[in-house]
């Protein structure tokens, strides 16, 4: 964001010159972003699950193949497609 703004004049280089060794002294890069704690959740494949449950229901690719994809049984398969489609 700050090589941005100084591309676009908003800063002169020697700022953003400072800025840069003023955060290699401090190691932000190490630290992340603030506020970063307020969006670690889990992360869940939800648009995958979808697009091989309606490739299946479709007839684009098998039951077989969508279970492959899953990692589940077979037998596991129907229940996916009643969640989704239900």
């Amino acid at each position: 964001m700050m090589k941005r703004t100084e591309q676009l004049g908003l800063i002169s280089p020697s700022i953003y010159k400072r800025f840069r060794i003023y955060s290699s002294e401090h190691a932000w890069k190490s630290k992340g972003e603030p506020g970063d704690e307020l969006y670690q959740r889990p992360e869940h494949h939800g648009r995958f699950r979808h697009l091989v449950l309606r490739a299946v229901a479709e007839d684009i690719i098998s039951c077989a193949k969508g279970a492959e994809l899953f990692g589940v049984d077979l037998a596991a398969l129907p229940r996916e497609l009643h969640e989704v489609l239900g």
